[in-house]
């Protein structure tokens, strides 16, 4: 028996059905609206909005998933034996490759690589070789897929040669064969808001006023001052929005904001990328042609007030210099090349940031948002990693020199409980991004959390002891190798021992292993910058051959 479109049909309302008898899933699904798009079925009155809607709230957010109990119970039982089409249902973006003579329909995903068998003509009547279907696919049983009655057929050769080429370079600028596009990105790309059929001009500037004035309070609640957000929203509404660019966010102005908006505000980053995208692509008041090679005053307005934004929201101790001033110091920055390749140009700063904010959203949506705010000190890692351009690029290196040196220098923790915290969800982390997007971190990390978790609790509270650094004092690393009360034998970058008298109640917490950044002298006195656990040993310089002790 397959899933035809009347059993389709039921299975959907009786999603449906079940959210509005819960109030919390009720709930749920009116929160998402905005994050999906600025707008929805239930304000348009467009039924394939609502339904496009639901379906990415179900099978792309979870809805399913806390539903699916009371479904099978709910379900006859020809209904419930195709639970597994609706939860296996594909969104992409497909093009009819071949149409054979039994009516069925060879598909690419162009964007995932996949193919399908399309079982039966598409939503909008039969298909021709190089249509394009944006929407989900659900499979039959049998091999074949149906599409979703939502979904939208486009048959134009320039619209498709526009979005191969927009594919091909997001594939070379991500070094990544397969996208991923969810369907709120397919809704802002192909179904997004206009002025419609009949709108006019009083139409157009009221979209244009609502869209500004959602913008706005998006920015505002995130944190971001009242001007510089004013001054983000003027740049999107003046700038010139190219159609044939169909996937906007990638290598633009809309990714440089918000990859500023996720190191430097509290924004909602999917709601702000869908509010912004929706008031650049409003008619500006004067058309004008775009040329991708040539930037326009628009784009140079945008630039600045990009630039004003981040001068505003770094202001203060620039920390990040300051760290690379010290591994430069420190030769930190020196890597062997057995160890780590050189690091290219790359291909989307901030990618470890956006993955660390997928993940706390799946933890807020799977136990709650108190569970997700115990995990939020991971957002430091997505900070430092900035440098990481692929995400699978992401090593143990990386986290090793984030939990055993960036992060002490950076102060990010307060005391041996938030050094803990810390550890915790770096390790989830590392399993959430082994489990959903096979990038082996826990597997290459689990043992030095570990024992980090033995030695950096200790570590931030010896920190917590020391006065901070004078600017520029680095000082010399030297590797602890026994307490002796109140003193401390040390032994020197060159491999040499000296006995040094520090405070007792510092030498309580440090252990033989450890490293202290410090300036020794050869009377004894000691004047400590930073300690460091014994795992970051791994980072510094090798000894000279003279020096090494076994």
């Amino acid at each position: 028996m397959i899933l035809d479109e009347h059993t389709l049909e039921r299975g959907l309302l009786l999603f449906e059905a079940l959210i509005d008898e819960v109030e919390d899933h009720t709930r749920a699904l009116e929160a998402s609206r905005e994050r999906f798009g600025p707008a929805t079925g239930h304000r348009t009155g467009d039924w394939g909005a609502g339904r496009r809607h639901l379906e990415w709230f179900l099978f792309e957010s979870g809805g399913a998933e806390a539903l699916l109990g009371a479904w099978r119970e709910r379900a006859d039982p020809e209904l419930e034996a195709h639970a597994a089409c609706f939860l296996e249902s594909e969104v992409g973006l497909f093009v009819v490759e071949e149409v054979r003579p039994d009516g069925t329909a060879a598909l690419e995903d162009v964007a995932g690589l996949g193919t399908f068998l399309l079982a039966e003509s598409a939503p909008e009547g039969d298909v021709s070789v190089g249509d394009l279907i944006v929407g989900r696919l659900y499979p039959l049983g049998d091999g074949r897929h149906r599409p979703s009655p939502a979904a939208r057929t486009l048959r134009s050769p320039q619209l498709l040669t526009a979005l191969r080429r927009d594919l091909s370079r997001l594939r070379e600028e991500n070094d990544q064969a397969v996208l991923r596009i969810s369907q709120a990105e397919l809704e802002s790309m192909f179904f997004g808001p206009g002025p419609g059929p009949g709108g006019g001009p009083g139409g157009i500037e009221a979209a244009r006023e609502q869209a500004e004035r959602d913008a706005l309070a998006c920015l505002v609640a995130g944190g971001v001052e009242d001007s510089e957000a004013a001054e983000l929203v003027a740049a999107f509404r003046s700038m010139a929005y190219d159609p044939l660019v169909l996937a906007p966010g990638a290598d633009d102005p809309l990714a440089a904001v918000l990859e500023r908006l996720a190191f430097e505000s509290e924004v909602d980053l999917e709601r702000a990328r869908v509010l912004l995208l929706a008031l650049w692509t409003q008619p500006v008041s004067q058309p004008t042609e775009v040329n991708p090679s040539t930037p326009t005053p628009a784009h140079a307005d945008a630039a600045r007030a990009l630039e004003e934004f981040d001068r505003a929201r770094r202001a203060g101790l620039d920390v990040d210099s300051s760290i690379a001033a010290l591994e430069r110091q420190l030769g930190l920055d020196q890597l062997d090349e057995d160890e780590e390749p050189e690091r290219e140009a790359p291909d989307f700063p901030g990618v470890v940031a956006a993955m660390i904010e997928e993940f706390l959203w799946d933890v807020a949506r799977e136990e709650g948002p108190d569970t997700a705010a115990t995990l939020d000190s991971v957002r430091l890692l997505g900070e430092y990693a900035g440098h990481v351009g692929v995400f699978e690029n992401l090593g143990s290196r990386d986290l090793l020199t984030f939990c055993a040196f960036w992060v002490l220098e950076r102060g990010g923790l307060a005391d041996a409980a938030a050094a803990r915290r810390l550890l915790d969800a770096v390790g989830r982390f590392c399993v959430w991004a082994e489990e959903h997007h096979e990038v082996r971190l826990s597997s290459t990390f689990s043992k030095g959390l570990a024992e980090l978790a033995l030695s950096l609790p200790r570590i931030v509270t010896a920190n917590g002891l020391l006065p901070e650094p004078a600017e520029g004092a680095a000082g010399e690393v030297w590797e602890v190798v026994g307490v002796e009360g109140p003193a401390v034998r040390l032994a020197g970058p060159d491999g040499a021992e000296q006995r040094a008298a520090v405070r007792a109640d510092l030498a309580a917490h440090l252990a033989s292993g450890d490293t202290l950044r410090a300036e020794v002298d050869p009377a004894g006195g000691v004047r400590v910058h930073r300690c460091y656990p014994p795992q970051a040993k791994a980072l510094w310089p090798a000894r000279s051959a003279g020096g090494e002790r076994n």
